[in-house]
C-alpha cells in the first residue's frame, strides 16, 4: 500500500492508543512532509490551489497520536508540545524568528500584532483587511474556505 493508502487507513481508525507501528508510519510521513515529497496543497496548472486532505488528515493524526512531553531547553524557558513533532535545531542563519508566546505579560512595545491594541484602534483591523486581500488575490483564500467550510456553508457565504 501506498502511504497516502496507509495513512488514510490509519485515520479511520478511531482509537485511544497508536501502538509503534502507527509511530513508525507517521514518522514516515513526517519525514516526507519534511523533505516536500508531499504538501498540504498543491497549485494547480490553472493556477488554483488544491488541497490535500489526506495530507491534512495525516498532520492532524499526528497531534492525536502524539504524548505530551517536555521539549525546554533551558529552565527559565519551558514550554511542552506533542511529541509526534520534535523540535527542529535552528541557529540565526536560517534567519526564522522564534520568539515566546504570550503566557506572561510582556513588554507591549515589543509586540506588533494581535496583543496590546486598545478597543477602537484600527492597525489590526487594517493588517487583517490587508491579509485577506492579498490571499484573495493570490487565490489561496479559495483554497482555505473550500479546505475548512462545507459545501452549504460556502453558498451561504457567498
Amino acid at each position: 500500500m501506498s502511504l497516502r493508502e496507509r495513512i488514510e487507513a490509519l485515520v479511520a481508525h478511531e482509537r485511544e492508543a497508536f501502538d509503534d507501528a502507527d509511530r513508525a508510519l507517521f514518522a514516515e510521513f513526517r519525514t516526507a512532509l519534511a523533505r516536500g515529497e508531499i504538501r498540504a496543497a498543491e497549485r494547480t496548472p490553472d493556477g488554483a490551489w488544491c488541497v490535500n486532505v489526506w495530507v491534512k488528515q495525516g498532520i492532524l493524526l499526528g497531534f492525536r497520536m502524539g504524548a505530551l512531553a517536555d521539549m525546554s531547553a533551558h529552565p527559565s524557558l519551558r514550554f511542552f508540545d506533542k511529541d509526534t513533532y520534535p523540535v527542529r535545531p535552528t541557529t540565526l542563519a536560517d534567519k526564522i524568528r522564534i520568539v515566546p508566546g504570550h503566557n506572561k505579560p510582556l513588554d507591549v512595545r515589543a509586540c506588533k500584532v494581535g496583543y496590546g491594541y486598545r478597543k477602537g484602534d484600527t492597525k489590526m483591523r487594517d493588517y487583517v483587511d490587508g491579509f485577506i486581500a492579498k490571499m484573495r488575490s493570490s487565490g489561496k483564500l479559495d483554497a482555505l474556505i473550500t479546505q475548512y467550510m462545507k459545501p452549504d456553508q460556502i453558498k451561504a457565504a457567498n
